[in-house]
């Protein structure tokens, strides 16, 4: 799963907050949650056990620093459905590769 994050560097901690409640806010947050764990509906069954692990603050390992993002060689893409606050706008997608023994 890949979430894409955009900030409105126009605001300013200083500015005069906008105006979109928490419980929109929060509402549109387990949205996307939901489109996450629901994902396996439609995606290949693992042979494996797996599991999906949210953090909220995370310290990004030194090793991950600089690596960019990690694309799936001719996968297949679903993109779910973008959210946004009146600051951030976030865009989630699916990316899965289905391999064939031969």
């Amino acid at each position: 799963v890949a979430i894409d994050i955009e900030c409105d560097k126009t605001a300013k901690d200083d500015s005069a907050p906008r105006e979109k409640s928490p419980k929109l806010i929060q509402d549109e947050i387990r949205s996307v949650i939901r489109r996450i764990t629901a994902t396996v509906t439609f995606l290949p069954l693992l042979e494996v056990s797996c599991s999906t692990d949210l953090y909220k603050d995370m310290v990004v390992p030194e090793k991950w620093k600089g690596l960019g993002p990690q694309f799936i060689a001719n996968s297949e893409e679903v993109c779910l459905h973008s959210s946004a606050t009146t600051i951030h706008k976030e865009n989630s997608m699916v990316a899965y590769k289905i391999l064939v023994n031969d």
